[in-house]
């Protein structure tokens, strides 16, 4: 019986570290203004909160992000961006809700957070 628990367990635990995917990146550019143009990198760790990592991942793979513009930005703080430009895509993504589901992470420099407000 013991032997069963076992397998069962090593079974669970292949299969949790099976399923969890490995960190990835994507690559902003970001028009400054007056023809200046910069770029920045996210790196996305889908342990941390999987369901944030897969909507972002979604909103990513459609282009949502496409000709979106930071509505607030503080130095050394934070920058706000996401609401699209497009009422109809803005409106279908407000009633797309999550779950919290966060793993671990923290809440300091470098960190991203998803909120619906």
């Amino acid at each position: 019986m013991m032997t069963g628990y076992i397998f069962l367990l090593c079974l669970s635990l292949l299969l949790s570290v099976t399923l969890a995917e490995d960190p990835w990146q994507v690559e902003f550019t970001v028009n400054l203004g007056k023809g200046d143009v910069d770029t920045f990198v996210m790196t996305v760790h889908p342990d941390w909160a999987p369901l944030g990592a897969a909507r972002f991942k979604t909103l990513v793979e459609e282009d949502f992000f496409n000709h979106v513009r930071f509505f607030r930005v503080i130095s050394g703080f934070m920058a706000q961006f996401g609401i699209h430009g497009n009422p109809q895509i803005s409106s279908h993504w407000k009633t797309q809700t999550l779950q919290v589901n966060i793993k671990s992470s923290s809440s300091s420099h470098y960190y991203m957070s998803l909120v619906n407000v």
